[in-house]
Parts: C-alpha cells; sequence; structure tokens
C-alpha cells in the first residue's frame, strides 16, 4: 500500500499535468469555474486537493468570478449576468473582463512562485490571503509548507523557536519553517509541523482527505435548530444512554439501547449516530444541517470534542459548532433520513450542498446570519424605556405578530421611531440591529428606490439595482427561523402605491412567503422578471405623524394590509412617573402639570383632537434638569407648534405661552 505522503506527491504531480503553468494563460472561462464539472481549476484548489492543504470556507466569491447555481443577490459587493458572478471591486462591465483580471493575478502568482519569488505573493490583493498562497504552493516545485492559515503558520514558527512570529510576513515564516525541514520528505514534515500542535488545534489544522463531512438533523423537523445555532452547538438524543464515552465499542452500545429502547428493532441506526457522534466526528469537520429530506439550513465546522452534559433537560450529547451559514436551500435529491450522516464517501452529494450554500447572497471570505453575543432584551426592559402600559405594550406585540404589519400613529413626541425600534427588540429578545431594516419614505421616494431599478452608473449607461426593501427581504428569506423587522418613519410622506408596485399583495399577512414550509405566493418582478415573494419571518412597523395636515389620507389599499395602533403621550405611564420622580425637580413637574393640562384642551378643539397632543419625548432622556434646557423646550419646540396648531387663534397662543413660561419660572 502507497503512503498518505506518496499519494501527496501523485496528487502534486496531477494536478499540474491538468493545469501547467503555460495553460493557465489560455484557459478558458469555462474551465476555470463551471457549476456542474469537477474538473475545473476552481474545484480542483478546493476539493480535489484539499490532501495538499485546505482552502475550504467562505463563499465562492473569493475565486473573483464564478458560475452560480442560484443568481446572488448582493449589489453592493458583486456584479453578475445569467451564468457568473464577479467581484464589484474589478469595475468589469461583463463578464469576460473580469475573468481576464481574475486570470491575470492567478498568472501571476503562479508565475511569482515558479520562479521562486515569494516575497511579492502578498503583493497580489486580488485573492484572499488563503488562495493565494494555495495557488503559490502548487507552482512552487514543493519549496513552500501547505499551510495557509497565518495563524496556523505563527503557532508552529513559535515552537520551533522563532522569536517575534507575529509580526514576520508569511513569506519570512515559510522561509523559517522550511529552513527547518532538513531532508525530510516536505509532506512527512508538514505532518510533523502538525504534531507540535495541541491535539485540538491540530484536528483543525489537518487538511488531509480524512476530513469528513456530515449531514445532521438538529432534531425531529429541526425543532431545536434555533437553539443550536443560539449556543453554537450541535446536540444529539439518545440521552438515557449517559455519557457515550464509557461505551467501548458500537456493539456495547446496540446492547444498551435495545436494553433502553426495546428490543423489536435493530437500532443499528442508532448505535451508528451515537458511536460516531462521540468517537468519529472529528473537529475541522464539516456539518451541514438539514430540515426533513429536501431542505439544508445551515453548515458550520466542528469545533469541539464530545461532552456529555447531564445539565441539560434533553439533548445531553454535545459538541460546539462554529455555524458559518444558515438559510433555506432546497435540495434537487431526497436527502438521508438519518439523524447524523456521512456522506464524505458521496462526492457527488456533497459537491451539490457545497455549491448549493456557497453560492447565496453572502460577503466574500465572511459569513453569514451567525449568532453574536448580543444585549438581551425582553418585554421588562421595554416597559422601562418606552412610556406605555403593559397592557398597551401587550395589545401592541400580539396585533404585529398577528397581522404582520403595523403602522404607529400619533402627534409628534410620542416616541413612534424609539418605540418601534424597541418593539422590534423586545419580540426578538435582543438588541439585533443586523435584523432591523430602516427607511424614511418622503414625496420623491419611488419604487425604483424600495424594490428594484436602473441607475446611472459612472459609465454614462444604465444598472439594475436592488432596493433597500428588496435588500432586506432577501436577507430575511436567508434566515427564515429567526425574526426580521423593517422599520418605515413617515410611511404616509410617500405615494405608497406607487413605492410597493406589485409588492402590495405580496405584504398581506396571508400572501407572506414561509420558506421552511416552502409554501406561499410569489410574483414576478416588473425589472428583473424574476420570482420574487416577502418572507413570512418579517415583520414591519410604520409610523405617521398624525398632526401633519398637509398629508392626504393613507392609501386604502395598503390600509386593510396594516393594523393601526394610536400612540398617546406616556405621561400617566408607570415608566413616565418613575423618570419624573427620579429627576425630583418642582419646576419640571409644574411644567408636566401644565402641559397635561395644554394636551385636554387640544383634544377638546374640534379643529384639533387626540392626534395633536404634544408628546412626552420633548421632555425624557435628562439625567437632570437645568434652567437652559426648560427654557429650550418650552420657547423653541413647544411654542412654535402651538403657533402652528391655533395659526388663526392668537388669543389661545398667547394664553398657553404664557401658562408654559410661568410653570418654569
Amino acid at each position: 500500500m502507497e503512503s498518505k505522503s506518496t499519494n501527496r506527491h501523485k496528487l502534486y504531480d496531477e494536478f499540474l499535468g491538468e493545469f501547467p503553468l503555460d495553460y493557465l494563460k489560455t484557459m478558458p472561462l469555462e474551465k476555470y469555474t463551471n457549476l456542474h464539472r469537477t474538473d475545473s481549476f476552481c474545484y480542483w484548489i478546493e476539493s480535489k486537493t484539499y490532501g495538499l492543504g485546505s482552502i475550504w470556507g467562505g463563499s465562492s466569491y473569493k475565486f473573483g468570478i464564478y458560475r452560480y447555481a442560484k443568481r446572488p443577490y448582493q449589489p453592493s459587493v458583486i456584479v453578475s449576468d445569467d451564468e457568473y458572478a464577479w467581484y464589484k471591486k474589478f469595475n468589469a462591465p461583463n463578464r469576460e473582463q473580469a475573468y481576464q483580471i481574475t486570470l491575470a493575478s492567478v498568472v501571476h502568482i503562479a508565475q511569482l512562485a515558479a520562479q521562486g519569488d515569494f516575497e511579492h505573493i502578498d503583493d497580489d490583493t486580488t485573492f484572499g490571503e488563503a488562495l493565494r498562497w494555495k495557488i503559490a504552493f502548487l507552482y512552487s516545485n514543493k519549496r513552500l509548507i501547505p499551510i495557509y492559515s497565518r495563524e496556523m503558520l505563527e503557532k508552529v514558527a513559535s515552537i520551533l523557536g522563532h522569536p517575534n512570529p507575529n509580526s514576520t510576513s508569511i513569506y519570512d515564516l515559510q522561509l523559517f519553517l522550511m529552513s527547518k525541514k532538513g531532508n525530510r520528505d516536505l509532506f512527512e514534515y508538514y505532518d510533523y509541523l502538525l504534531s507540535l500542535l495541541p491535539p485540538k488545534e491540530r484536528k483543525i489544522a489537518e487538511t488531509t482527505s480524512s476530513r469528513r463531512i456530515w449531514l445532521y438533523a438538529p432534531g425531529e423537523n429541526a425543532s431545536i435548530w434555533d437553539e443550536c445555532l443560539n449556543d453554537g452547538q450541535m446536540y444529539l438524543g439518545w440521552d438515557l444512554m449517559g455519557d457515550l464515552t464509557k461505551y467501548e465499542s458500537r456493539k456495547s452500545m446496540t446492547t444498551m439501547l435495545k436494553e433502553l429502547y426495546g428490543a423489536d428493532k435493530s437500532h443499528k441506526n442508532d448505535s451508528l449516530a451515537v458511536w460516531e457522534f462521540a468517537n468519529i466526528i472529528n473537529i475541522g469537520d464539516i456539518v451541514y444541517a438539514k430540515r426533513g429530506r429536501r431542505s439544508i439550513i445551515g453548515r458550520g465546522v466542528v469545533k469541539g470534542e464530545y461532552i456529555f452534559d447531564p445539565t441539560r433537560n434533553a439533548y445531553v450529547h454535545t459538541r460546539t459548532v462554529d455555524w458559518e451559514m444558515t438559510g433555506n436551500w432546497e435540495s434537487e435529491e431526497l436527502l438521508p433520513m438519518k439523524t447524523l450522516t456521512d456522506i464524505t464517501k458521496y462526492p457527488e452529494l456533497t459537491k451539490k450542498l457545497s455549491i448549493l450554500t456557497n453560492n447565496q447572497a453572502i460577503e466574500p471570505d465572511s459569513k453569514i446570519n451567525v449568532p453574536q453575543s448580543k444585549v438581551s432584551y425582553s418585554k421588562n426592559e421595554f416597559l422601562k424605556e418606552v412610556f406605555i402600559s403593559e397592557e398597551d405594550y401587550d395589545s401592541l406585540s400580539t396585533a404585529l405578530r398577528l397581522k404582520k404589519n403595523i403602522i404607529l400613529q400619533g402627534a409628534p413626541g410620542v416616541g413612534k421611531t424609539f418605540s418601534a425600534q424597541r418593539l422590534a427588540y423586545s419580540i426578538m429578545g435582543e438588541m439585533d440591529d443586523n435584523r432591523v431594516g430602516f427607511v424614511q419614505f418622503h414625496q420623491n421616494y419611488s419604487y425604483e428606490d424600495f424594490v428594484m431599478g436602473y441607475k446611472p452608473n459612472s459609465d454614462g449607461g444604465f444598472d439594475l439595482r436592488c432596493g433597500i426593501f428588496y435588500n432586506f427581504c432577501i436577507k430575511a428569506a436567508n434566515d427564515p427561523s429567526r425574526k426580521y423587522f423593517f422599520i418605515i418613519d413617515e410611511i404616509n410622506r410617500g405615494n405608497l402605491s406607487k413605492i410597493f408596485g406589485e409588492l402590495l399583495m405580496l405584504v398581506e399577512k396571508d400572501y407572506r412567503f414561509d420558506y421552511v414550509k416552502n409554501k406561499g405566493i410569489k410574483i414576478t418582478l416588473a425589472y428583473s422578471e424574476e420570482c420574487f415573494a416577502v418572507p413570512e419571518n418579517l415583520y414591519i412597523i410604520g409610523m405617521m405623524n398624525t398632526a401633519d395636515r398637509s398629508l392626504a389620507m393613507i392609501d386604502y389599499a395598503l390600509r386593510r394590509r396594516f393594523s393601526f395602533y394610536p400612540m398617546k403621550p406616556g405621561f400617566d405611564s408607570d415608566g413616565f412617573k418613575q423618570y419624573q420622580a427620579d429627576l425630583g425637580n418642582e419646576r419640571f413637574d409644574a411644567l408636566i402639570a401644565k402641559i397635561k393640562e395644554l394636551n385636554e384642551t387640544i383634544v377638546n378643539d374640534p379643529s384639533l383632537g387626540n392626534g395633536f397632543e404634544i408628546g412626552h419625548s420633548y421632555f425624557c432622556n435628562k439625567d437632570n434638569v437645568t434652567d437652559e434646557w426648560l427654557h429650550t423646550v418650552v420657547n423653541y419646540e413647544v411654542i412654535p407648534m402651538l403657533e402652528e396648531y391655533w395659526f388663526d387663534k392668537r388669543d389661545e397662543v398667547e394664553k398657553w405661552s404664557k401658562q408654559l413660561r410661568d410653570a418654569i419660572k
């Protein structure tokens, strides 16, 4: 049997036989990247030469240009035509020019490596660090170490005595490590370097073909997926088995499974799952999470050893996983039914899953929808900051959950915008601004700004660009297990039928698309002619100022799709009373009492009404009260508003102006 090292040398030579340096210069685009072929340059670099060092991870964007399975939605990052997508930073108007830029960089790096000019590899920044050094290695005549992670290079260099690896270039780190190689075979030396690392880091760094790829079901119908995602874990059941490390063999596990869960079945798949979960999965392995037999909902990298956690109520077998991607990707073929399946031995399936998840709308060399450590936010926090009653909060949040669209309407100063953002936080359970979108409508705001339209470019032509709501819908659709909130300020200032266009129907609750169940309504967009849907997990919160008399009534077609919630001044709420008591200022108390009297007069005025009351937010967010601040609020905020309200009642303005000024003397 040939050694692992011998096989690697053969693989190295096989790559160069397929892609010699002279061939690179004229390599066609179809050979560089191709969705349906396993002989493309990119597929060789990432998958076939796995045993020569890994550059796994991130997205297909890292290759500069790629042929996509699903058209990407990231106009700030990439440009695409009907088959290919490429970096927008190339400023290339078409695929041919984008590929020429990409190919020139590949050739340049390969030529530098072939000449031994490793010092200038990092001067070419077309690609990320890992990809350019993988290319360099493959054309270096084996004069480099096949480690492409700077972090790992620093660690092994430090162990071998480098005095200051953290401030040393990759080229110098490579030079230092090669100087320690001696007469050893390159790949045997590579294995030796990895052996110097602690076991867990060694497993992460090992990049041979022994790295496995797993398909995992997070509970029945993905019932514990949210928990896995939030905790950064993968969990397994069969809790009665106890600590899985106490079993010496899979056979002993099978015996115990029959004893605990019944001898009327073989438990063949069950014993395989628990045995592999505890003993076979390695740090660095890839895990695809699935829902049912059609949907992939996440992809991650195993970061931890098996841990038995008896403190959990259920699913006590755990492993730490860095869930790099979450979304809802539909598989063309049925996926295995088992809870845990090693799919490494099915290269066609692993290739399809890689293509499926890599060609999504994500930033290059980054992650999407990765759970971060965020500040928790609940109903209690909301009631401390937003001055409404608990009963009103319950009504408001229930209305939004049921209708999915709500408009907060009220006079200036009742805190509509602040309340909308905090309402989103309270329903999400955390202050996550990545899941909150915001826009302000105005009279010139259009469908092209909101959904999609042609915009002028620097060349004097026009590009089809996606609008803010379109992009936010895609973002929510890629993360269907979590709630997203889109806030529209001054919603009644825009021409709503014109702005929403054909999406006017889709925002209605009954026409939303459930990306988990793959059920709902999609329509064809006017400009791109693509099928599009508003996701079920997206909630819309609009705000409108009832004191603006210049505005027409909100469009009826949109009105029936929204719940309308009146926001009132919160002077009598428990939260504001506590805030007022904490300030402990007599003049502030006198002013608030006078404002409440003023509001009664406004409500009873036939030409005004409760939509014109003075809101509490004019008087909030102060740690202490000063004369200057009181003077500013009264004279430059409240009184000018009264002058607008009673433009034809000068006596009323003067009467209330005097009373307000007297209150703060």
